[in-house]
């Protein structure tokens, strides 16, 4: 080998064997081959990605790699051929068979890289230097095994160049190839053949540098000129042609890649605020891709590209592994099982959320599982807002029942019996069905047993009467401080055989800053003190306490009811007392402050007579009426309209309090203002449906408000017309006066549109400077072309905007129900088409949908 003029040196050549022409036949025959074998390995590894990870793909990675390294190397036979040479050419046969396999071997591994799910710049790179360098030395080892007796030397130059054409070619190659594959929404062209072409001429372009590269020496030792000049002028001439084509697909393809990551980026975006991300799982490859919001959720890095469904149960809380198996077995089981189940997951760092999932099976004509597609929702603050919900709900329950029973003509220790049962069936509370409630004893100081439930025989006698200081309740009614423990400790002074692990709440039962007495609850061992558990049972002992104070002396009565009221009066909930015919007998504080009426306002009125919007009186007697005949809780929600005339939606919890004799007494409303979370979730049902920057429906609620006008056209025999209309030289106004004027002039635009609209139309906007238009109830075309002229005109007019004239038009698509089809999709897209036409042949005019009518490259 001579690097300095020659590279590689091969055996001699007779002085005759000199390549003076090309049969262009044959030249034009490897460039068929050529093509041929692109066109089939990139037609079967574009097929992979929808039966990824099976049999069936590893057979057409195989099958296409194959294809492609015979048909490279039937190229290069066939362009021998087409030298005419005046000796043959013959090869020497293990040689012929290593330049074989290395163009196979180079195929199968580019080819794998092209096709893979997770195809990166990377990979793009690594795949066209194995494919380049594989062709290369497909070429130059079957240079080798000609038989030829002369020598045989390469310009460097030419090699190089050969080199750099084949690596450029396998990049551009594998880069459609993945696209194909991949993205087929972005491409409207036929991006294959296009692929196909420059691949094989890009292959057939090495082919005949590496022959313009080559100099034959004959025995005389002189060099003769380079094989194939005009082969390379010729190859030259092709790869300009075809880059230029390569430039302006590319060109396109970027625009399209911009687009779709727009599109990506805002669905991103979307899926942040909303806490939400998507997922896709292989069932054959038991992979699970997960959007990036997923792995926020999970609180994770995106460290990996797939998990697996044991990687995923991993995750999910121990106590809901076998739930959530359960569910995605049913859900791949049977055909009409959505998955759809809420879990809690644990984070890399202990912490907990909670989640929502919602899956769609994927499957194949034979009804057998591919793939599993879903979102996954964090939940948590919703989940943990209604725990809050229902445990404030549960605790107004339980005070409104104690309550009750100071009502009730019940003995002191019926009613702390009662009162007893009622606290340990609180539902959200995390106690034992076992507890007591002592009673101060004025004369001694000592604690007094009066109720119990579950204690133990010899409890009842040890703890029959306590001293102040002794053992857990006696130190609670001493510090007059609640006093919480999780386990049996040295304040437990107070054993007995078989006492099992627990602990306490033991809560003192103040009135008037005097110990009434103790409530004492058990716990499970280890439990922790809850702060929210503390306030409720605070509560619970105020309430205990007016209570017991009612029982005790009917000296005191007065006083204890005005203490129970003043409970009721500084509730932070809006509380309403009302007798047994309606009328007002208590408008707590909370009331008064939400409605701006004193409380000797409201005494004595009925609620339905200045506190209820006119429409909803009948049903709040109706709601009255049901509890004075069935004496039944009941829970609903209606507004109250403020003394400034403005109203607020309140959530109410009403109860009756009956007499002895079964009549009514009182009827006790509870109720909490919702208006703020009302509001808020109307809001983002809003979002959901419109555009951000006009206010008008966005895509999602026009596909529905064309679904329903489709359905009352039907119903009432009438035609539908739909508007799609795309601006005219919107892009310029954008580039040159910046994005804000553009969104200014979208804001006009859309004002214009209603301007020329009837009321009974919808107008949209579906993205970008894209309208479009619902045009309901007419019987013939003279309805629908002044409204398209009109807009045509008004959208020409120059829009004004900050000081700059904006001149720009409007392309407008129409297609009608029921002749040009009957569902939105179809509807929707058949108006694109005629937009279409109205661009293709000069702008700012309109088309009626024609059957004729192409899809527009």
């Amino acid at each position: 080998m001579h690097f300095s003029t020659h590279l590689f040196l091969f055996d001699e050549l007779p002085a005759n064997a000199l390549t003076t022409s090309h049969d262009w036949g044959l030249v034009i025959l490897s460039l068929a081959v050529a093509f041929l074998a692109s066109l089939t390995a990139l037609d079967l590894t574009s097929r992979i990605a929808s039966v990824r990870g099976t049999p069936a793909a590893r057979r057409m990675l195989t099958l296409g790699a194959f294809s492609l390294g015979c048909g490279i190397w039937a190229m290069h036979f066939v362009g021998m051929m087409a030298m005419k040479m005046a000796a043959p050419v013959l090869y020497e046969p293990l040689t012929t068979l290593l330049s074989v396999l290395a163009a196979i071997l180079s195929a199968y591994l580019a080819l794998r890289l092209a096709s893979s799910a997770t195809f990166s710049r990377r990979h793009l790179i690594l795949g066209s230097i194995l494919m380049g360098s594989g062709i290369g030395a497909m070429h130059y080892i079957g240079m080798d095994a000609m038989r030829m007796p002369a020598s045989l030397h390469y310009r460097l130059d030419y090699f190089l160049l050969s080199i750099i054409v084949a690596v450029a070619t396998s990049a551009i190659a594998l880069s459609l190839t993945f696209h194909i594959g991949q993205k087929a929404e972005i491409p409207r062209i036929s991006t294959k053949y296009l692929s196909a072409a420059f691949m094989g001429g890009g292959i057939c372009g090495l082919h005949y540098t590496a022959m313009a590269a080559a100099v034959f020496v004959p025995l005389t030792g002189t060099h003769s000129p380079p094989v194939g000049w005009d082969a390379g002028f010729f190859t030259l001439a092709i790869g300009l042609v075809i880059l230029g084509i390569v430039i302006g697909y590319h060109w396109e393809l970027n625009l399209s890649e911009i687009r779709v990551k727009k599109n990506a980026d805002s669905l991103a975006h979307a899926q942040q605020i909303a806490h939400m991300g998507n997922w896709d799982w292989d069932i054959a490859s038991n992979e699970i891709i997960w959007s990036k919001q997923i792995f926020r959720i999970f609180g994770m890095e995106p460290e990996v590209d797939a998990l697996s469904l044991s990687g995923f149960l991993e995750i999910v809380h121990p106590d809901d592994r076998e739930r959530v198996q359960e569910a995605v077995q049913k859900s791949l089981n049977d055909v009409d099982t959505k998955y759809d189940i809420q879990h809690r997951i644990i984070r890399p760092d202990g912490s907990q959320r909670v989640v929502h999932e919602i899956g769609q099976v994927n499957r194949d004509a034979n009804g057998k599982p591919l793939q599993m597609s879903g979102t996954v929702s964090d939940i948590t603050e919703f989940h943990e807002l209604e725990k809050r919900e229902a445990r404030a709900l549960q605790s107004r329950v339980s005070i409104s029942a104690l309550l009750e029973t100071g009502l009730e003509p019940l003995s002191l220790e019926k009613q702390l019996q009662v009162a007893l049962d009622i606290i340990l069936s609180v539902p959200w509370l995390s106690v034992q069905y076992k507890g007591s409630i002592f009673l101060m004893d004025e004369e001694s100081g000592e604690l007094v047993l009066h109720a119990n439930k579950g204690l133990a025989a010899g409890l009842l006698i040890s703890c029959a009467r306590i001293k102040p200081g002794y053992c857990l309740c006696g130190r609670a009614a001493q510090s007059r401080k609640i006093l919480f423990s999780s386990h049996l400790d040295h304040r437990h002074d107070i054993h007995y055989d078989g006492i099992q692990p627990h602990g306490h709440y033991c809560v003192p039962i103040l009135a008037k800053d005097r110990v009434r007495g103790v409530l004492n609850l058990y716990l499970p061992e280890g439990h922790p003190n809850n702060p929210e558990e503390d306030a409720f049972l605070t509560a619970v002992a105020n309430t205990l306490a007016g209570l017991i104070d009612l029982r005790q002396t009917e000296a005191k009565l007065r006083a204890e009811q005005e203490f129970s009221a003043t409970i009721l009066r500084t509730a932070p909930a809006l509380v309403v007392v009302l007798d047994q015919e309606g009328h007002i007998i208590l408008f707590n504080e909370a009331c008064q402050q939400l409605t701006g009426y004193s409380e000797q306002e409201a005494l004595g009125r009925f609620v339905w007579d200045f506190l209820l919007p006119p429409p909803q009186i009948a049903q709040v007697q109706e709601v009255f009426q049901s509890l004075t005949i069935g004496h039944f809780p009941h829970v609903h929600e209606n507004h109250w309209v403020r003394k400034d005339g403005s109203t607020r939606l309140i959530s109410w919890y009403n109860s009756a309090t009956l007499n002895s004799d079964g009549t009514i007494h009182h009827i006790i409303g509870t109720g909490l203002d919702i208006t703020e979370k009302r509001q808020a979730e109307e809001r983002l049902q809003y979002m959901a449906s419109h555009d951000a920057l006009t206010g008008l429906p966005n895509r999602m609620q026009f596909i529905e408000h064309l679904s329903v006008s489709i359905a009352q056209a039907k119903r009432g025999k009438e035609m539908l017309g739909i508007l799609f209309m795309d601006l005219d030289r919107f892009k310029a106004v954008n580039d040159n006066l910046g994005h804000d004027i553009g969104d200014l002039l979208l804001i006009a635009v859309a004002e214009r549109i209603k301007e020329c609209l009837r009321e009974s139309d919808v107008v949209a906007r579906l993205g970008g400077d894209e309208f479009t238009v619902i045009m309901n109830g007419f019987s013939d075309l003279e309805t629908v072309v002044p409204v398209v002229h009109k807009i045509i005109e008004a959208l020409s007019t120059p829009f004004h905007l900050e000081g700059h004239a904006c001149h720009i038009g409007t392309s407008i698509g129409v297609s009608l129900f029921p002749d040009h089809g009957e569902n939105p999709q179809e509807l929707l897209k058949k108006a694109d088409l005629a937009m279409y036409q109205v661009k293709n042949r000069g702008r700012n005019d309109f088309q009626i949908f024609q059957a004729e009518a192409s899809v527009p490259e």
